[in-house]
Protein backbone atom coordinates (compact mmCIF):
# COMPACT_ATOMS: atom_id res chain seq x y z
CA UNK A 1 0.00 0.00 0.00
CA UNK A 2 0.95 3.69 -0.79
CA UNK A 3 2.62 5.07 2.18
CA UNK A 4 0.86 8.18 2.00
CA UNK A 5 -2.46 6.19 2.65
CA UNK A 6 -1.39 4.22 5.47
CA UNK A 7 -1.15 7.75 7.67
CA UNK A 8 -4.59 8.86 6.54
CA UNK A 9 -5.83 5.71 7.15
CA UNK A 10 -4.54 4.77 10.64
CA UNK A 11 -5.96 8.53 11.42
CA UNK A 12 -9.72 7.81 10.91
CA UNK A 13 -8.81 4.71 12.40
CA UNK A 14 -7.94 6.39 15.86
CA UNK A 15 -10.32 8.87 15.71
CA UNK A 16 -13.12 6.20 14.97
CA UNK A 17 -11.95 4.72 18.08
CA UNK A 18 -11.70 7.88 19.89
CA UNK A 19 -15.20 8.64 18.89
CA UNK A 20 -16.38 5.44 19.88
CA UNK A 21 -14.81 5.54 23.28
CA UNK A 22 -16.63 9.05 23.79
CA UNK A 23 -19.84 8.02 23.11
CA UNK A 24 -20.35 5.36 25.43
CA UNK A 25 -21.92 7.97 27.69
CA UNK A 26 -23.06 11.34 26.81
CA UNK A 27 -22.59 14.09 29.14
CA UNK A 28 -26.09 14.87 30.99
CA UNK A 29 -27.17 18.66 32.34
CA UNK A 30 -27.75 18.68 36.40
CA UNK A 31 -31.67 19.21 35.52
CA UNK A 32 -31.64 16.16 33.33
CA UNK A 33 -30.11 14.09 36.37
CA UNK A 34 -32.49 15.36 38.85
CA UNK A 35 -35.37 14.52 36.55
CA UNK A 36 -34.38 11.33 36.40
CA UNK A 37 -33.52 10.64 39.96
CA UNK A 38 -37.57 12.07 39.95
CA UNK A 39 -38.79 9.18 38.30
CA UNK A 40 -37.21 7.09 39.64
CA UNK A 41 -37.94 7.71 43.46
CA UNK A 42 -41.76 7.96 42.17
CA UNK A 43 -41.25 4.35 40.77
CA UNK A 44 -40.08 2.98 44.04
CA UNK A 45 -42.85 4.57 45.69
CA UNK A 46 -45.43 2.68 44.19
CA UNK A 47 -43.73 -0.17 44.46
CA UNK A 48 -43.66 -2.65 47.13
CA UNK A 49 -42.63 -6.62 47.65
CA UNK A 50 -44.86 -8.88 49.15
CA UNK A 51 -43.78 -11.81 51.34
CA UNK A 52 -46.38 -14.61 52.96
CA UNK A 53 -46.26 -12.89 56.23
CA UNK A 54 -46.70 -9.26 54.57
CA UNK A 55 -44.94 -6.38 52.93
CA UNK A 56 -40.89 -6.31 53.65
CA UNK A 57 -40.63 -4.01 56.68
CA UNK A 58 -36.58 -4.57 57.59
CA UNK A 59 -37.16 -7.42 60.18
CA UNK A 60 -37.34 -10.45 58.04
CA UNK A 61 -37.10 -10.65 54.50
CA UNK A 62 -34.11 -8.98 54.15
CA UNK A 63 -34.78 -8.26 50.56
CA UNK A 64 -33.24 -5.52 47.98
CA UNK A 65 -35.26 -4.11 45.07
CA UNK A 66 -33.18 -2.44 41.99
CA UNK A 67 -34.90 0.10 39.70
CA UNK A 68 -32.63 1.33 36.61
CA UNK A 69 -34.41 2.76 33.13
CA UNK A 70 -34.54 -0.04 30.96
CA UNK A 71 -34.64 0.46 27.23
CA UNK A 72 -37.45 3.02 25.04
CA UNK A 73 -39.53 4.92 27.68
CA UNK A 74 -39.42 1.32 29.78
CA UNK A 75 -37.88 0.61 33.55
CA UNK A 76 -36.14 -2.31 34.52
CA UNK A 77 -34.53 -4.18 37.93
CA UNK A 78 -34.67 -7.05 40.14
CA UNK A 79 -35.53 -8.31 43.73
CA UNK A 80 -32.09 -9.84 45.44
CA UNK A 81 -32.72 -11.89 48.57
CA UNK A 82 -29.35 -10.52 49.84
CA UNK A 83 -28.81 -12.68 52.87
CA UNK A 84 -26.30 -11.65 55.25
CA UNK A 85 -24.63 -15.45 55.98
CA UNK A 86 -24.18 -15.72 52.34
CA UNK A 87 -21.51 -11.86 52.61
CA UNK A 88 -20.65 -13.04 56.41
CA UNK A 89 -20.47 -16.35 56.80
CA UNK A 90 -19.64 -16.51 60.31
CA UNK A 91 -22.72 -14.24 61.45
CA UNK A 92 -26.03 -14.58 60.55
CA UNK A 93 -28.19 -15.29 63.52
CA UNK A 94 -30.78 -12.49 62.91
CA UNK A 95 -33.22 -12.36 61.09
CA UNK A 96 -33.32 -16.51 61.14
CA UNK A 97 -33.38 -18.97 57.99
CA UNK A 98 -36.86 -19.48 57.40
CA UNK A 99 -36.22 -22.24 55.01
CA UNK A 100 -34.71 -24.51 53.52
CA UNK A 101 -34.69 -22.12 50.21
CA UNK A 102 -32.75 -19.87 51.81
CA UNK A 103 -28.70 -20.77 51.80
CA UNK A 104 -25.68 -19.25 51.20
CA UNK A 105 -26.35 -18.76 47.85
CA UNK A 106 -28.17 -15.20 46.63
CA UNK A 107 -31.73 -15.48 44.89
CA UNK A 108 -32.92 -13.16 42.53
CA UNK A 109 -36.14 -12.31 40.60
CA UNK A 110 -35.20 -10.05 37.49
CA UNK A 111 -38.52 -7.61 35.88
CA UNK A 112 -39.18 -5.60 33.56
CA UNK A 113 -41.74 -2.32 33.31
CA UNK A 114 -42.64 -1.51 29.79
CA UNK A 115 -44.92 1.49 28.99
CA UNK A 116 -46.61 0.30 25.64
CA UNK A 117 -48.90 2.65 23.02
CA UNK A 118 -52.11 3.71 24.51
CA UNK A 119 -55.07 1.67 24.81
CA UNK A 120 -59.10 2.52 23.65
CA UNK A 121 -59.81 -0.94 25.88
CA UNK A 122 -63.68 -2.66 25.18
CA UNK A 123 -65.30 0.44 25.29
CA UNK A 124 -64.23 3.04 22.41
CA UNK A 125 -66.27 6.13 24.04
CA UNK A 126 -64.04 5.96 27.06
CA UNK A 127 -60.30 7.91 26.30
CA UNK A 128 -57.00 5.82 25.65
CA UNK A 129 -55.30 5.27 28.62
CA UNK A 130 -51.77 3.74 28.72
CA UNK A 131 -51.21 0.20 28.88
CA UNK A 132 -48.62 -1.29 30.77
CA UNK A 133 -46.74 -4.80 31.60
CA UNK A 134 -44.69 -5.89 34.24
CA UNK A 135 -42.97 -8.74 33.54
CA UNK A 136 -40.54 -11.60 35.56
CA UNK A 137 -37.61 -12.17 33.51
CA UNK A 138 -36.71 -15.80 33.52
CA UNK A 139 -32.95 -16.28 32.52
CA UNK A 140 -32.73 -13.51 35.26
CA UNK A 141 -34.87 -15.62 38.15
CA UNK A 142 -33.70 -18.19 40.29
CA UNK A 143 -35.55 -16.72 43.78
CA UNK A 144 -37.60 -20.07 43.81
CA UNK A 145 -38.30 -23.29 43.16
CA UNK A 146 -41.62 -26.16 43.63
CA UNK A 147 -39.62 -26.86 47.05
CA UNK A 148 -39.58 -23.30 48.30
CA UNK A 149 -43.73 -22.75 47.01
CA UNK A 150 -45.39 -22.42 50.28
CA UNK A 151 -42.36 -21.01 52.62
CA UNK A 152 -40.99 -18.29 50.14
CA UNK A 153 -43.18 -17.14 47.80
CA UNK A 154 -43.36 -13.44 47.24
CA UNK A 155 -45.08 -10.80 45.18
CA UNK A 156 -44.14 -7.61 43.51
CA UNK A 157 -46.79 -5.04 43.42
CA UNK A 158 -46.67 -1.73 41.25
CA UNK A 159 -49.29 0.26 42.78
CA UNK A 160 -51.71 3.51 41.80
CA UNK A 161 -49.25 5.50 43.63
CA UNK A 162 -48.91 7.14 47.31
CA UNK A 163 -50.88 11.03 46.61
CA UNK A 164 -53.77 8.47 45.53
CA UNK A 165 -54.28 5.13 47.65
CA UNK A 166 -51.10 3.99 49.01
CA UNK A 167 -50.38 0.96 47.40
CA UNK A 168 -53.59 0.24 45.82
CA UNK A 169 -52.27 -2.17 42.61
CA UNK A 170 -52.84 -2.08 39.64
CA UNK A 171 -50.43 -4.62 38.82
CA UNK A 172 -48.56 -7.81 40.71
CA UNK A 173 -45.95 -10.48 39.23
CA UNK A 174 -44.80 -13.46 41.47
CA UNK A 175 -41.61 -15.17 41.85
CA UNK A 176 -43.04 -19.05 41.34
CA UNK A 177 -41.74 -20.59 38.49
CA UNK A 178 -43.41 -21.91 35.53
CA UNK A 179 -44.22 -25.53 35.75
CA UNK A 180 -43.93 -27.88 33.14
CA UNK A 181 -47.09 -28.56 31.07
CA UNK A 182 -49.28 -31.29 32.37
CA UNK A 183 -48.63 -29.74 36.34
CA UNK A 184 -50.21 -27.57 38.54
CA UNK A 185 -48.85 -23.99 38.33
CA UNK A 186 -50.04 -23.47 42.28
CA UNK A 187 -50.35 -19.38 41.00
CA UNK A 188 -47.47 -18.82 38.94
CA UNK A 189 -47.70 -14.98 37.68
CA UNK A 190 -45.24 -14.11 35.75
CA UNK A 191 -46.54 -10.88 33.97
CA UNK A 192 -49.34 -8.63 34.52
CA UNK A 193 -51.14 -5.84 32.60
CA UNK A 194 -53.18 -3.05 33.12
CA UNK A 195 -54.08 0.34 32.14
CA UNK A 196 -53.69 3.36 33.52
CA UNK A 197 -53.40 7.47 33.62
CA UNK A 198 -51.80 7.46 37.35
CA UNK A 199 -47.68 6.91 35.72
CA UNK A 200 -48.34 9.75 33.39
CA UNK A 201 -49.60 12.17 35.57
CA UNK A 202 -46.60 11.42 37.77
CA UNK A 203 -44.20 12.27 34.83
CA UNK A 204 -43.14 9.01 34.39
CA UNK A 205 -44.05 8.15 30.94
CA UNK A 206 -42.13 10.84 28.97
CA UNK A 207 -38.19 10.56 28.98
CA UNK A 208 -36.63 13.53 30.89
CA UNK A 209 -34.01 13.11 27.93
CA UNK A 210 -32.94 10.72 25.17
CA UNK A 211 -29.35 10.70 26.15
CA UNK A 212 -28.72 7.07 28.15
CA UNK A 213 -27.39 4.61 25.70
CA UNK A 214 -26.50 1.08 26.04
CA UNK A 215 -23.64 1.13 27.57
CA UNK A 216 -25.30 3.00 30.53
CA UNK A 217 -27.96 0.47 30.80
CA UNK A 218 -25.62 -2.23 30.34
CA UNK A 219 -23.44 -0.17 33.59
CA UNK A 220 -26.88 -0.19 35.02
CA UNK A 221 -27.20 -4.29 34.85
CA UNK A 222 -24.06 -4.76 36.22
CA UNK A 223 -23.88 -2.55 39.37
CA UNK A 224 -27.08 -3.94 40.06
CA UNK A 225 -24.91 -7.54 40.67
CA UNK A 226 -21.98 -5.73 42.35
CA UNK A 227 -23.90 -3.64 44.60
CA UNK A 228 -24.82 -4.59 47.85
CA UNK A 229 -26.47 -1.69 50.91
CA UNK A 230 -26.98 -2.47 54.30
CA UNK A 231 -28.63 -0.37 57.09
CA UNK A 232 -29.62 -1.47 60.16
CA UNK A 233 -31.67 -0.63 63.74
CA UNK A 234 -32.31 -1.92 67.10
CA UNK A 235 -35.54 -3.37 68.12
CA UNK A 236 -36.97 -2.48 71.16
CA UNK A 237 -35.49 -5.65 72.79
CA UNK A 238 -31.78 -4.57 72.07
CA UNK A 239 -31.15 -7.28 69.12
CA UNK A 240 -30.48 -5.50 65.87
CA UNK A 241 -31.98 -6.10 62.71
CA UNK A 242 -31.27 -5.28 58.88
CA UNK A 243 -33.32 -2.85 57.04
CA UNK A 244 -34.62 -3.79 53.54
CA UNK A 245 -33.41 -1.61 50.78
CA UNK A 246 -34.73 0.31 47.52
CA UNK A 247 -32.62 1.20 45.36
CA UNK A 248 -32.43 3.53 42.42
CA UNK A 249 -29.40 3.29 39.69
CA UNK A 250 -29.42 6.06 37.85
CA UNK A 251 -25.97 8.30 35.87
CA UNK A 252 -24.57 11.45 36.61
CA UNK A 253 -23.69 14.31 34.68
CA UNK A 254 -20.15 13.23 33.76
CA UNK A 255 -20.19 10.42 31.74
CA UNK A 256 -17.89 8.03 33.97
CA UNK A 257 -20.61 9.48 36.23
CA UNK A 258 -23.27 6.89 37.86
CA UNK A 259 -25.85 7.73 40.92
CA UNK A 260 -27.47 5.18 43.88
CA UNK A 261 -30.25 6.08 46.28
CA UNK A 262 -30.65 3.51 48.44
CA UNK A 263 -33.67 3.96 50.93
CA UNK A 264 -33.45 2.14 54.02
CA UNK A 265 -37.20 0.48 54.69
CA UNK A 266 -38.54 0.04 57.91
CA UNK A 267 -42.11 -0.52 58.95
CA UNK A 268 -45.16 2.39 59.10
CA UNK A 269 -46.81 2.18 62.12
CA UNK A 270 -50.29 3.66 60.70
CA UNK A 271 -50.28 0.96 57.70
CA UNK A 272 -47.83 -1.74 59.11
CA UNK A 273 -46.31 -1.80 55.33
CA UNK A 274 -42.78 -1.12 54.49
CA UNK A 275 -41.88 2.69 54.57
CA UNK A 276 -38.63 4.50 53.50
CA UNK A 277 -36.83 5.66 56.93
CA UNK A 278 -33.90 7.39 55.19
CA UNK A 279 -31.89 7.74 52.30
CA UNK A 280 -27.91 6.97 52.00
CA UNK A 281 -26.77 8.38 48.58
CA UNK A 282 -23.86 7.47 46.23
CA UNK A 283 -21.48 8.94 43.86
CA UNK A 284 -19.72 6.17 41.53
CA UNK A 285 -16.77 6.84 39.22
CA UNK A 286 -16.15 4.30 36.64
CA UNK A 287 -12.96 4.85 34.38
CA UNK A 288 -12.58 2.66 31.19
CA UNK A 289 -10.18 1.92 28.01
CA UNK A 290 -10.72 2.50 24.81
CA UNK A 291 -11.89 -1.30 24.54
CA UNK A 292 -14.22 -0.67 26.76
CA UNK A 293 -12.30 -2.24 29.83
CA UNK A 294 -13.16 -0.58 33.15
CA UNK A 295 -10.09 0.21 34.93
CA UNK A 296 -10.26 2.52 38.16
CA UNK A 297 -12.67 4.92 39.87
CA UNK A 298 -14.36 5.87 43.46
CA UNK A 299 -17.30 5.56 45.58
CA UNK A 300 -17.85 8.12 47.85
CA UNK A 301 -20.79 8.84 50.32
CA UNK A 302 -22.53 11.89 49.97
CA UNK A 303 -22.48 14.15 53.08
CA UNK A 304 -25.59 14.97 55.21
CA UNK A 305 -28.48 17.01 53.91
CA UNK A 306 -28.29 20.74 55.57
CA UNK A 307 -30.82 23.61 55.91
CA UNK A 308 -33.50 22.07 53.41
CA UNK A 309 -31.19 20.41 51.15
CA UNK A 310 -32.62 17.69 49.38
CA UNK A 311 -30.41 16.43 46.26
CA UNK A 312 -26.53 15.71 46.09
CA UNK A 313 -26.78 14.88 49.80
CA UNK A 314 -28.25 11.99 52.20
CA UNK A 315 -30.59 11.49 54.30
CA UNK A 316 -30.09 8.23 56.49
CA UNK A 317 -28.53 9.15 59.69
CA UNK A 318 -28.38 5.87 61.50
CA UNK A 319 -25.69 3.22 60.34
CA UNK A 320 -25.65 2.53 56.39
CA UNK A 321 -23.13 1.08 54.33
CA UNK A 322 -22.58 -0.47 50.59
CA UNK A 323 -20.32 -3.26 49.67
CA UNK A 324 -19.03 -3.62 46.02
CA UNK A 325 -18.12 -7.11 45.38
CA UNK A 326 -17.61 -8.58 42.12
CA UNK A 327 -20.15 -9.95 40.13
CA UNK A 328 -22.70 -11.53 42.12
CA UNK A 329 -23.65 -15.01 41.02
CA UNK A 330 -27.04 -16.18 42.34
CA UNK A 331 -26.77 -19.79 42.04
CA UNK A 332 -23.27 -19.97 42.86
CA UNK A 333 -22.87 -16.86 45.39
CA UNK A 334 -19.88 -14.44 45.91
CA UNK A 335 -16.99 -14.77 43.34
CA UNK A 336 -13.87 -14.16 45.64
CA UNK A 337 -13.07 -13.59 48.86
CA UNK A 338 -15.68 -11.28 50.32
CA UNK A 339 -12.95 -9.08 52.75
CA UNK A 340 -11.64 -7.75 49.56
CA UNK A 341 -14.70 -5.80 49.04
CA UNK A 342 -14.72 -1.88 48.94
CA UNK A 343 -16.95 -0.91 51.75
CA UNK A 344 -17.65 2.02 52.47
CA UNK A 345 -20.93 4.00 54.66
CA UNK A 346 -21.62 5.93 57.78
CA UNK A 347 -22.20 5.38 61.55
CA UNK A 348 -19.87 2.35 62.10
CA UNK A 349 -16.10 2.75 63.99
CA UNK A 350 -13.18 3.23 61.35
CA UNK A 351 -15.37 3.27 58.44
CA UNK A 352 -14.82 5.41 55.52
CA UNK A 353 -17.10 7.32 53.54
CA UNK A 354 -15.12 7.28 50.67
CA UNK A 355 -12.78 4.86 48.49
CA UNK A 356 -10.75 4.07 45.57
CA UNK A 357 -12.41 1.58 43.29
CA UNK A 358 -10.33 -1.12 40.97
CA UNK A 359 -13.23 -2.04 38.95
CA UNK A 360 -10.77 -3.98 36.94
CA UNK A 361 -9.70 -5.94 39.77
CA UNK A 362 -13.04 -6.30 40.72
CA UNK A 363 -14.38 -7.84 37.17
CA UNK A 364 -11.30 -10.17 36.65
CA UNK A 365 -11.92 -12.87 34.90
CA UNK A 366 -15.53 -12.38 33.62
CA UNK A 367 -16.99 -11.43 30.64
CA UNK A 368 -18.00 -8.65 31.58
CA UNK A 369 -14.59 -7.22 31.26
CA UNK A 370 -13.64 -8.85 28.57
CA UNK A 371 -12.51 -12.46 30.26
CA UNK A 372 -13.66 -15.56 29.45
CA UNK A 373 -14.99 -16.50 32.62
CA UNK A 374 -18.59 -17.19 33.21
CA UNK A 375 -20.66 -14.28 33.33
Amino acid sequence: MNARLILPLLSLVLLETSLIAQERANPLLSEQVSCNQDQLNSLLDRMELIFPDGPVTGRVSHATLFISFGTGGGYRGSEVRAETRSHFPGLRANPPTRSDCLDSTERMMGFQLSLQENQFLLNPERPPLDQLLLARIAPQTNSTSIQCLLPDDHRLRLGIGPEVQPFASILEINNVVQVPAGRVSEGAVASASGASRNLSTAGLIDRCHNLLTGWDRRTFTLLERMLRPHGYFVDSDGSASYFDQEVAVFRGIDPHTYRVDAYSIGKDPATGRGMPVGRSSYELVIGWDDAGRWTTGSIRLLPLCIDGQARDCSTMEGPAWIFIYPPILPDFGLRGDPPSAVFVGRGLAGLAESATVDWADLLADTVWNGGVDRD
